[in-house]
C-alpha cells in the first residue's frame, strides 16, 4: 500500500542541521522527511508500507506549481535493492536514500555506467545505470516527457521494471526497486516514494485464545501478509485468511446446523458511518459504508485475486512490471486487510473445537 503526502518547501528557508541529526530521538510515531532545504515530520504508518511524498517548492516570484504536475520533462531516479535486505527506512532522508542502492549485478569490467535507450508505449527514454562503491549496479536515472506526475510514475516504472525482469531471468538473480524520486524539471516539484517502517506496538501476551492447528494456519497467513514487501503476495496472503475463515464457517454449519456457534456467523458489514472507519480507509469510507464484507470480497476475487493467482498471457491478468497493475492491487490491500482482520478476530472468539472431528 502506498500513501501520498504533500509537503510545501520554502526554498529560502534555512534548516537547523541538528534537527535532523536527532531524528532517532523523536517518537517512533513520527516519520522525518529530509531533502535539500526541507525538514518535516509526518505520522508514521501503522504498518510497514511504501509512502509517497510530493514536495512543492514555493518561490517569491511565482505562484506554487501544481503537485499533480503538468506537461513537460521529468527526471526519475530509481534506487535498486536486493529483496530480503533493508527495504524499509526509519525516516525519509531522500538525499541519503538515493545513495543506498545495491544489487547482485556487477558492472561490466572497466565500465563506469551503462546507458540503454528504451522505447515503450510511445515513450522513448535513455536510462543510465550507475554503480555503488562495490561496483554493483545501484541506481537508474532517466529523463522523458509526460503530461503529469501520475503518468510520469507509470512511464518510469514500466520502463525500468521491464529491463529488471530481463536481467533477473538472464542471471537467475533477484532484484527489486527500493524506492524512487521523480522531479518535474520546469517547476522543481519532487515526488519521492520509499518504504517506511511502521509504528511500534505494545506487546499483548494475553491475546489469542486457545490454540488449534486451524487457527495457527490463519494466523500464519495473516503474518505472511504483514511481512510481505510485494503487494501481490501481500494481497494473496490476506485473501487466504478470508478464504480460510469462510471454510471453517462452512464446515461448522454443515456439522452443527442451526445449533452450532453463531457469534462469528453473523452478516459482517463495514461501518455504516464514515466517521467510524479507520484513517487508512478514509478515502473509501463513503463507497464502502454499510456494505457486506462478502460483496466486497466477491468483487476482489473477480477483479484482482484470480488475475493474480493465474497467468494466461492471452487473457486479462496482473503483472508486477506494470505500474497500473501494482496500483490496482495496492489500493485494495488496506480494505482486504481490514476485512481479514475483522473476520479472524471473530473466528478467534468461536469456542475451540477441531473442524476435523
Amino acid at each position: 500500500m502506498r500513501s501520498h503526502r504533500r509537503v510545501k518547501s520554502n526554498q529560502r528557508s534555512v534548516t537547523d542541521p541538528n534537527k535532523f541529526q536527532n531524528y532517532k530521538s523523536k517518537k517512533m510515531t513520527e516519520t522525518v522527511i529530509q531533502t535539500a532545504g526541507t525538514t518535516a515530520s509526518l505520522p508514521r504508518p501503522t504498518v510497514n508500507e511504501r509512502v509517497s511524498v510530493t514536495i512543492v517548492p514555493i518561490f517569491n516570484d511565482r505562484p506554487p506549481a501544481s503537485p499533480s504536475g503538468s506537461q513537460g520533462e521529468y527526471e526519475a531516479i530509481f534506487v535498486l535493492g536486493v529483496p530480503g535486505t533493508t527495504l524499509f527506512q526509519d525516516c525519509l532522508d531522500i538525499p541519503r536514500l538515493l545513495t543506498t542502492g545495491d544489487s547482485l549485478f556487477l558492472m561490466p569490467p572497466d565500465s563506469v555506467q551503462l546507458q540503454c535507450m528504451i522505447e515503450g508505449a510511445g515513450v522513448v527514454a535513455q536510462i543510465c545505470f550507475t554503480p555503488n562503491a562495490e561496483n554493483r549496479v545501484a541506481r537508474a536515472e532517466m529523463t522523458f516527457h509526460a503530461p503529469s506526475f501520475e503518468q510520469a510514475e507509470e512511464i518510469a516504472w514500466n520502463l525500468i521494471s521491464d529491463m529488471l525482469s530481463v536481467w533477473s531471468f538472464r542471471h537467475d538473480s533477484a532484484i527489486d526497486v527500493s524506492g524512487y524520486q521523480i522531479r518535474e524539471k520546469a517547476s522543481h516539484v519532487l515526488l519521492a516514494s520509499f518504504g517506511i517502517v511502521g509504528a511500534p506496538q505494545v506487546l499483548d501476551i494475553n491475546f489469542g485464545g486457545p490454540s488449534t492447528p486451524e487457527r495457527r494456519a490463519l494466523l500464519a497467513a495473516y503474518r505472511e501478509g504483514t511481512n510481505a514487501t510485494n503487494p501481490f503476495y501481500q494481497f494473496l496472503s490476506f485473501f487466504k485468511v478470508v478464504e480460510g475463515v469462510h471454510k471453517l464457517r462452512t464446515h461448522r454449519r454443515k456439522k452443527h446446523g442451526k445449533n452450532g456457534p453463531t457469534n462469528a456467523e453473523v452478516v459482517e458489514r463495514f461501518p455504516t458511518e464514515v466517521a467510524e472507519f479507520p484513517d487508512v480507509l478514509s478515502n473509501v469510507a463513503t463507497r464502502l459504508a454499510g456494505k457486506r464484507f462478502n460483496a466486497v470480497i466477491d468483487d476482489m476475487r473477480a477483479t484482482v485475486r484470480n488475475a493474480l493467482a493465474h497467468l494466461n498471457p492471452l487473457e486479462s491478468h496482473l503483472v508486477a512490471d506494470k505500474y497500473g497493475d501494482i496500483k490496482q492491487c495496492s489500493q485494495r490491500i488496506p480494505v482486504l486487510r481490514f476485512v481479514a482482520r475483522k473476520m479472524l478476530l471473530a473466528e478467534l472468539q468461536v469456542p475451540s473445537e477441531s473442524p476435523k472431528d
